[in-house]
Order: structure tokens, then C-alpha cells, then sequence
């Protein structure tokens, strides 16, 4: 689920526990408003896509009880 905020853009991105699998895609960068986004007990693995360095807004990231693996791509 996801819950909206002002101007209509996604506030929260709720996708845990869907058994999500394979790496997060490029596209999740559309997703550059968001603040917290949970994608905690999937089946995630891989690295972070670089464009979630330009997600300046997020400021949580729940990814427990993945696969994924290094850190978040910094913020230039």
C-alpha cells in the first residue's frame, strides 16, 4: 500500500512481505517524493540501483530480512 501526501505524490511505499524477488529496478527513482519506504521480509538481492542516490526526500529505507547487499548510494 501507499499512503499519499501533499500535491498528491506517495508519502510512505509499503511492499513488505510480498516476496518480492531479484534486485530493486531502476525505476524505483520514479519514486523520487517518497519519504519511508518499506520493503523489509522479501526476497531481495543484489546491490542498490544508483538512482537511489537522487531520492533526496527518503529518509527511511527498510530493507530487513533481504539479501540486498552494500549501502545506499550517496546523495551528490
Amino acid at each position: 500500500w501507499f499512503a499519499r501526501g501533499q500535491h498528491g505524490s506517495i508519502f510512505c511505499f509499503q511492499l513488505s512481505q510480498n516476496w518480492l524477488r531479484e534486485s530493486l529496478p531502476e525505476s524505483i527513482g520514479g519514486l523520487k517524493s517518497t519519504r519511508f519506504l518499506n520493503f523489509a521480509e522479501n526476497k531481495l538481492t543484489g546491490t542498490m540501483p544508483s538512482i537511489v542516490g537522487e531520492m533526496v526526500n527518503a529518509r527511511c529505507w527498510d530493507l530487513a530480512s533481504n539479501q540486498v547487499q552494500g549501502e545506499l548510494p550517496s546523495r551528490d
